[in-house]
């Protein structure tokens, strides 16, 4: 039996979701966005023996049947709208407890393994555990002292970015939108030095780009993605500023070397699947910006025909009929 831990709106989950039906398999979808408002569950330690259940609509699932979880989403759940405050507060922090209880109840293979998970996604470790698998990374600086910031902006030749720390999104006209890479100048430095005090903010050495290259990593297997960035303004510093008419994707063979480097940056962060970042320079050198443990990828499959969703649902289904 598999289980996917999403959210109702995932829509890579849906289409792996649909693939994974073709092949017959015993699969069980958990929408932790219904959890706990739609959706029980029992946990049951009797002498150190756990039995765990699910109660997902109408269908009971027994936890200890679980071989193989896909694990993508666990960030928002589904509180009753009644619960009001301190009791919401006290909701949430009481059904994310039971989320990270799931490895201890669930002995099953885990693409990712939540703690694995959240600590790639830490920026702070992730530079230095790229560090260690051999990748050059950009110099940076993390702090909520100004004058520090001025100082790093005149030893990077007053060219450098500001990128969040964490996954913050912010609602405009009810969507969530993401805080993107930006550039800033000693202007902006100056005009907000009291912002900056009030919270720790990462900085980079602004990194001249020949293209971008998104390098999917699914267990052995590696799908390396050029995006042109460059060739359109919008998507100059940041591609997440889509601009896909302007901006061509195509498959990329990255050197052995820095082949290997991903793997063993995948290894070291404890991860079976990963979507790196790399910047390739205008002088040839790769230099490694980003990993997300749980990335999207449907779009450069469009674009590109890489077969990332088939070696995934292939992965799944092997490792469920080992």
């Amino acid at each position: 039996m598999i289980l996917i831990i999403s959210n109702s709106k995932d829509h890579h989950a849906d289409v792996v979701t649909e693939k994974l039906n073709h092949h017959k398999t015993n699969i069980v979808r958990f929408n932790i966005d219904s959890f706990p408002k739609m959706n029980n569950i029992t946990i049951d330690n009797k002498f150190g023996i756990f039995s765990s259940t699910l109660q997902i609509e109408n269908k009971i699932v027994d936890l200890s049947k679980i071989k193989v979880v896909w694990f993508r989403h666990s960030d928002t759940f589904g509180i009753d709208s009644k619960l009001v405050e301190p009791f919401r507060t006290i909701a949430i922090n009481e059904t994310n407890e039971v989320m990270k209880g799931f490895p201890s109840i669930i002995d099953a293979i885990w693409i990712n393994d939540p703690k694995a998970t959240q600590l790639a996604h830490n920026k702070i470790n992730q530079l230095e555990v790229a560090k260690r698998s051999g990748f050059e990374i950009p110099h940076t600086l993390i702090t909520n002292i100004p004058e520090k910031v001025l100082e790093f902006y005149s030893k990077c030749n007053q060219n450098i970015i500001i990128k969040q720390l964490a996954r913050n999104f912010v609602s405009l006209n009810n969507k969530d939108h993401g805080i993107l890479t930006n550039k800033v100048s000693k202007d902006d430095l100056e005009k907000e030095s009291d912002s900056i005090r009030l919270a720790p903010c990462l900085f980079q050495e602004y990194i001249p780009k020949r293209i971008e290259i998104r390098v999917t990593v699914l267990k052995d297997k590696i799908f390396p993605i050029a995006i042109f960035s460059q060739s359109s303004e919008k998507t100059s510093i940041d591609w997440r500023r889509y601009d896909l008419e302007n901006t061509p994707h195509m498959p990329y063979d990255l050197p052995k070397d820095i082949e290997n480097k991903c793997f063993k940056l995948m290894k070291e962060s404890k991860l079976i699947f990963g979507a790196i970042d790399l910047i390739l320079t205008p002088t040839g050198k790769y230099i490694f910006l980003d990993i997300n443990p749980n990335g999207q990828w449907l779009w450069l499959e469009k674009l590109t025909g890489v077969p990332i969703t088939s070696s995934l649902v292939k992965l799944l289904v092997d490792l469920d009929s080992e």
